[in-house]
């Protein structure tokens, strides 16, 4: 197949801890007890990479999925920087 990038932005319809794939139990509830303290309504998910607890809420999530051999081959924080600005590029 062709190389292709897809990107896709969201919001969060209401305040979300997304906690990371490797959090361990102890860990997630610990994240989620902080985090509702300022937020009651707290939602909760696990994506599926790395990384720790998120808070969302009145953000703007995005996400680049690609099969692009040069991106792929890069490591992630180089892959970061392209994607991000591509990102900078479109808004401005």
């Amino acid at each position: 197949p062709e190389p292709a990038v897809i990107g896709r932005a969201y919001t969060w319809s209401q305040p979300t801890l997304s906690l990371g794939v490797h959090q361990t139990d102890k860990d997630s509830l610990a994240a989620y007890q902080f985090y509702q303290l300022s937020e009651p309504t707290l939602a909760l998910v696990r994506r599926p990479t790395g990384g720790r607890a998120i808070l969302h809420g009145k953000d703007i999530s995005f996400v680049f999925v690609t099969n692009d051999p040069q991106l792929v081959e890069m490591k992630l924080k180089d892959s970061y920087c392209v994607f991000t600005k591509w990102l900078r590029q479109a808004l401005q």
